[in-house]
């Protein structure tokens, strides 16, 4: 089979590869598309990831062939991929929330991670982590299931009325789908606060109240009476200034990863500031993002801004290295198979 793997220089190369193969409850996937995330761009450029390594964890495809124990899925059936597995069996598997398994989750044998992911042309996940495609709903569709499944899960921490004030930082992929995610639980107060210009416009686009970035300073966000951050840039400047500006007893919710963050400790307990985390996302984030997607809820034709064969990938990632970007969501597209409709 064909992958774009890393190279020895930290770029994107074709290669070849023998096709996995299918026993017990595996299932093989044809990948159709296969978006790009911030974690991909990071991982290319971190040294201590290994060469070779296929990137790509946000995919949908179609499905090649099944283990002789594969119950859930047939060959032909549209998917998309949950990329991560988990034990079943620990507290947290029991529970619910299966990212946070002892023995895998959002931290342990992740496809495009520590496994061949979505830029090669066949993955291979256990039928518990492959969700067939509703009637009707794209391929396209698919493979932005993981990102607003990142996105249920931070939408799912905000507490309060439905017509609390959250402000969503980070207008980036993410940020943007938590906002349409909260908007689709009918949360009727959503402001998204962006620096980018490009991104800022392209949330406005979207329907999403824009605060420009004079309305995001410590003070005016004081005033506004903010009962939670949403907080998508793991910025520790942004975070520090949502930790002071949100109101008393409010939440800041962290999404995005970054830098070390100093706590006024002080300031969050004589407040009550609640500063909850969110990592990933369950079973049931991912089955909710999918129904999100096919009932046109979260619109993924506004969102993806962009669809490139596979075959361009390192052209497509060095394009999303520029913090300019407008880009939301970028599709790599795998030549053996379209966006095709499960009829």
């Amino acid at each position: 089979m064909r992958v774009i793997e890393i190279t020895e220089d930290r770029g994107l190369a074709p290669a070849d590869r023998d096709a996995p193969r299918t026993g017990g409850t595996d299932v093989a996937v044809d990948v159709a598309f296969c978006g790009v995330c911030g974690s991909d761009l990071h991982m290319l450029e971190d040294p201590s990831f290994p060469t070779r390594s296929v990137l790509g964890h946000e995919l949908s495809g179609v499905v090649r062939a099944v283990g002789p124990q594969v119950t859930a899925v047939s060959v032909g059936d549209a998917v998309a991929v949950l990329p991560y597995e988990s034990c079943g069996t620990c507290r947290s598997c029991t529970t619910g929330r299966e990212n946070l398994c002892a023995s895998g989750g959002h931290l342990g044998s992740v496809i495009g991670v520590q496994r061949p992911g979505g830029l090669a042309s066949t993955v291979v996940a256990d039928e518990t982590s492959v969700v067939p495609l509703p009637a009707g709903a794209t391929l396209e569709q698919g493979a932005l299931a993981e990102p607003v499944a990142v996105a249920c899960r931070a939408a799912g921490k905000v507490a309060g009325d439905l017509d609390d004030l959250v402000v969503v930082v980070g207008a980036g992929p993410i940020g943007v789908l938590v906002a349409l995610v909260l908007r689709a639980q009918g949360r009727r107060n959503v402001h998204v606060l962006e620096v980018n210009g490009g991104r800022r416009d392209r949330a406005a686009s979207l329907g999403l109240p824009v605060l420009e970035p004079e309305e995001g300073t410590d003070a005016a966000l004081r005033e506004r009476d903010v009962a939670t951050f949403v907080d998508c840039t793991g910025s520790p400047g942004a975070v520090a200034l949502q930790l002071g500006a949100v109101r008393r007893g409010g939440r800041v919710v962290l999404v995005g990863l970054g830098p070390p963050v100093q706590l006024d400790a002080e300031s969050a307990i004589l407040r009550e500031v609640e500063i909850v985390g969110s990592a990933g996302y369950s079973r049931r984030d991912f089955q909710t993002a999918v129904q999100l997607l096919a009932s046109g809820a979260v619109p993924a034709d506004e969102l993806i801004t962009r669809i490139a064969p596979v075959a361009e990938a390192a052209s497509v990632f060095a394009d999303l290295r520029d913090p300019a970007t407008p880009h939301i969501k970028v599709l790599l597209r795998h030549d053996h198979r379209g966006g095709t409709t499960n009829d």
